[in-house]
């Protein structure tokens, strides 16, 4: 069951057209009205699917596994292994949901430029169409299934711009798209204008690869000894290093990222142009392009390109419990379930203001979301996903018993998948390069 709230915050009044508006959440937000226990998706911020100048969306949704927000849509998997996947082609300030289903259950989704869906079984299948998921003349989508890997299970994938890389069970990574930054980790290919895997270099990369991860333009893998080695554009400092180079033998290899000496990294949370890592210690480190205060400003950590890991000292590590970063902003979820946010400020609901650009702040969703989830020792569990401009805020519980079933405000599709093999392509059509 869906029941969807949606506002924007171009004027004063709190209430017109029984629509809410936010300016600056001044006057106060009213209490939202969702039942108490429900599972739901929060969408706040600028979502392209409006014209508002910023709106606050909510869908009361059950079974959520994961949500992912890609540049101009958001896709939810269930636990059940279907994908919904918003679709704006009938210019709609309210978006449909489509089914996604594939021979097999869905295991894990993944998004930026486009969607790339992992079953159990470790096949890919891949929507390249940036725009529009749905086919105008037949109503059907065009999926490419990925044959390649027969003999090499999938074990990871991650997304970046124009781009995107494969892990497999062999330890072999492999990259597809765009290459002229070597984040495909070869310089195999690096102006080709026809599209083909290339196997990335990391036979010195002495322990095995466990997870790989991408910015807009830089990639970063993860191994098991809790190591991070990165790889592509260097400009804005995305790939962790001291140093940077324009040399494409430089940026097209797999390397070390420094300063992080006596730490076990668990998690890499990449965002438009910089990167978190969660060490095992519970510290985060933070590096990348800050212009827009992403992490906030402190001695070590300027408005500015951050070199190298610097200890997030802008916030208490100790009270991290989730944390997101992406296009413009970073959004923290606290073990005691408020939740901040910092960076690119806009008149968007729950963004920062021109006045508070330099930390995080304080959201304070508690006091106009009575709901479980915000309570410190609930089993229900808040999650984090980010567009270019846009936070997804959803919750997650420990069941599979729940039906998922969309009534009201949304229009559902279910649609056939047109699933094509893989092979050699000029210039897929992805996001461009301006930004």
């Amino acid at each position: 069951m869906i029941k969807q709230i949606f506002g924007e915050s171009s004027v004063t009044n709190l209430t017109k057209n029984n629509k809410l508006y936010f300016p600056e959440l001044n006057p106060p937000l009213p209490q939202l009205k969702i039942p108490f226990h429900s599972e739901f998706l929060m969408l706040f911020g600028k979502v392209p699917w409006s014209s508002a100048k910023g709106c606050l969306q909510f869908f009361e949704i059950s079974e959520i596994k994961k949500v992912i927000a890609g540049d101009n849509f958001f896709v939810i998997l269930t636990q059940s292994g279907i994908c919904y996947v918003s679709d704006t082609s009938d210019n709609e300030n309210i978006p449909n949901l489509l089914k996604w289903t594939v021979d097999e259950p869905i295991e894990d989704v993944f998004g930026h430029s486009h969607v790339i869906l992992l079953t159990k079984k470790g096949v890919l299948y891949v929507f390249e169409n940036k725009t529009n998921f749905k086919n105008q003349t037949n109503g059907s989508h065009l999926c490419k299934k990925i044959t390649k890997f027969q003999n090499e299970k999938i074990i990871g994938v991650d997304c970046g711009n124009d781009f995107y890389l494969v892990l497999t069970q062999n330890n072999n990574v492999y990259g597809f798209g765009t290459n002229y930054c070597g984040q495909l980790g070869t310089s195999d290919g690096a102006y080709d204008s026809k599209r083909s895997f290339k196997k990335a270099n990391t036979s010195h990369i002495e322990s095995k690869i466990i997870k790989v991860y991408c910015t807009y333009n830089t990639s970063i893998v993860l191994t098991e000894d809790g190591k991070c080695y990165a790889c592509g554009d260097s400009s804005y400092s995305a790939d962790g290093q001291l140093d940077a180079s324009n040399s494409l033998d430089y940026r097209c290899v797999f390397k070390l990222i420094p300063n992080l000496e006596g730490e076990f990294i668990e998690k890499v949370i990449p965002g438009l142009f910089f990167v978190a890592l969660k060490a095992k210690s519970g510290k985060y480190f933070v590096f990348g392009y800050n212009n827009y205060c992403q992490f906030g400003k402190s001695d070590t950590i300027p408005q500015d390109n951050v070199r190298g890991p610097k200890l997030l000292n802008t916030f208490d590590n100790n009270d991290i419990e989730e944390m997101e970063c992406g296009g413009y902003n970073s959004t923290i979820v606290t073990k005691n379930r408020d939740v901040y946010i910092s960076g690119f400020y806009s008149d968007s609901p729950f963004y920062p203001i021109a006045t508070t650009t330099d930390g995080f702040i304080n959201l304070n969703l508690k006091d106009y979301i009575q709901h479980e989830a915000f309570m410190p020792n609930s089993k229900m569990k808040l999650k984090l996903a980010m567009g270019r401009y846009f936070t997804a805020l959803y919750t997650v519980i420990d069941t599979t018993k729940n039906v998922l079933n969309f009534r009201r405000s949304i229009k559902l599709n279910d649609i056939d998948l047109i699933v094509v093999s893989d092979e050699e392509v000029n210039e897929c059509e992805f996001m461009d390069d301006t930004y």
